[in-house]
């Protein structure tokens, strides 16, 4: 079985850590990637949520579950909410998934793209051309 990438909503289980509660969830389905990857002193849980394999991701919506500091809330497949082509992150916004419009590319005028994209591309254009 090859990896599976999906987005969730969790919530840390003391609560005292604040800040976007969605993240992207790679299950990998490979217990020795899984093992090197954990061996990784840059292997940061906070950012992506790896998951050896399906049976533990299921586990981890059990809020009484002790094998993690997290539960999930909510998973979200891509074709539930428009992803951005820049950086896979969710338009217009993580916070905010599918709500309203992303911002339009500049590189073509048409590809639509999360609004911190957008706002990157208005950036690196106008301090671009000065």
């Amino acid at each position: 079985m090859t990896e599976r990438v999906t987005w969730v909503d969790y919530q840390w289980k003391d609560e005292t850590m604040s800040g976007d509660k969605m993240a992207q969830v790679v299950i990998l389905n490979d217990k020795d990637l899984y093992e090197e990857l954990s061996a990784n002193d840059d292997f940061d849980q906070r950012i992506w949520f790896y998951f050896q394999d399906e049976a533990e991701f299921k586990r981890a919506f059990n809020k009484d579950n002790d094998e993690h500091d997290f539960y999930l809330v909510a998973q979200y497949d891509e074709d539930d909410k428009p992803i951005c082509p820049s950086c896979d992150g969710f338009i217009p916004s993580n916070e905010n998934p599918g709500a309203y419009p992303g911002a339009i590319s500049r590189k073509d005028n048409s590809t639509e793209i999360c609004s911190a994209c957008g706002t990157a591309e208005a950036l690196a254009d106008f301090f671009g051309n000065k």
